[in-house]
C-alpha cells in the first residue's frame, strides 16, 4: 500500500527491530552498565509495542485452539494491555448459535481469552 494516509511495516522489519532492541537493551546498576538478560524494560521506547505484541501472540494462539475444537475461526474483537485486562467482545444479541457468536460463547471466549495471557509479574 504506498498513499499518503498509510504506511506500511512488514512483520519482519518489526521482529528485526525487536530483535535489535533485546539484544542491546542495557541500564545502570551502581555505576556498573548492565546488559538485560529477559524481560522489556519500562520505559523502553518498544515496550508499548512489545507487550501488545505480546499479547496478540497469546490471542492468536487462543483462537487457533478454539478455532480447532469449536470451528468458530472467525476473529472476535478484544483489547487486552499487559498492565491491566481490557476487553471487548461482540456478539449478536438475537443469535441462536449457527455459526454466529451467542452471548453464552462470548461469555465463553472471555474465559478462555483471560486465561491464555502470560503471569503477570509480581515484585517482591
Amino acid at each position: 500500500m504506498s498513499d499518503s494516509t498509510n504506511v506500511e511495516i512488514k512483520f519482519d522489519d518489526i521482529v528485526a527491530v525487536n530483535d535489535f532492541a533485546n539484544k542491546n537493551s542495557f541500564m545502570y546498576v551502581g555505576n556498573q552498565l548492565r546488559k538485560y538478560r529477559l524481560g522489556i524494560p519500562m520505559g523502553d521506547p518498544l515496550s508499548c509495542a512489545k507487550a501488545n505484541g505480546t499479547c496478540l501472540d497469546a490471542e492468536m494462539r487462543c483462537d487457533d485452539r478454539r478455532a480447532a475444537e469449536q470451528g468458530d475461526a472467525e476473529r472476535n474483537l478484544t483489547l487486552c494491555f499487559m498492565d491491566y485486562l481490557f476487553m471487548k467482545v461482540a456478539y449478536v444479541p438475537e443469535a441462536e448459535g449457527a455459526g454466529e457468536w451467542t452471548e453464552a460463547s462470548a461469555d465463553e471466549y472471555i474465559d478462555q481469552i483471560k486465561a491464555c495471557y502470560p503471569k503477570r509479574l509480581v515484585l517482591e
